[in-house]
């Protein structure tokens, strides 16, 4: 799917896989994300999201942008796995690409 996108942009998406149990999933898109979380135990049930931009920067708090944002960050640093070309195969179809 990246391959198709302009040079200048596809290496914008990046996909992950990580080796935690997953609670939530996370699309951070840009200066928003969107997060859902599994509801354990419910099958087929629509899990709440919840659509999060930062807060000014004279906000006291962190707000919840910023926690999530560095709840990604440490498991994108010490649990997850870039998918790439070269790795792919280890996790989709052989005909496959990102």
């Amino acid at each position: 799917m990246r391959e198709g996108f302009p040079n200048d942009v596809k290496q914008r998406l990046r996909l992950y896989v990580y080796n935690a149990t997953p609670s939530l999933g996370v699309t951070w898109i840009d200066d928003f994300m969107i997060a859902t979380h599994y509801l354990a135990g419910s099958t087929n049930v629509t899990s709440p999201a919840l659509l999060m931009e930062p807060g000014q920067p004279s906000d006291e708090r962190e707000g919840l942008y910023g926690i999530y944002a560095k709840n990604v960050t440490f498991i994108e640093n010490h649990f997850a796995t870039l998918i790439t070309n070269e790795n792919i195969h280890n996790y989709a179809p052989e005909d496959a690409h990102v």
